[in-house]
């Protein structure tokens, strides 16, 4: 019998030329979709994400990008009711996520 849990995935990506087709996948959007109430739902981002999309677009905003993706993050914890994270795990937590 299978136990496991299926969930589904968003991959966020940065495209900052679509013409040359550069495309780099900053994050993933993990939720699951039977139960919204009591479910799971979270965003992981890339380990370094900041340089390596400077690295790919020297031009491209940093703190809208990181913006972005906090307010994901936030959409996430508040819409599938995730439990309150302290203030001290949060502000680490979203090292990954933020600028």
């Amino acid at each position: 019998m299978d136990d496991g849990h299926t969930l589904e995935y968003f991959l966020l990506q940065y495209v900052p030329n679509i013409v040359r087709s550069d495309v780099f996948n900053i994050a993933v959007v993990l939720l699951d979709p039977k139960d919204p109430d009591r479910g799971f739902c979270g965003l992981r981002c890339v380990s370094n994400w900041q340089s390596k999309v400077l690295a790919m677009d020297p031009d491209a905003d940093i703190s809208v990008l990181g913006s972005m993706l906090e307010e994901i993050f936030f959409e996430c914890a508040l819409y599938f009711r995730a439990p309150q994270i302290p203030e001290q795990q949060s502000r680490s937590r979203l090292g990954t996520v933020g600028v």
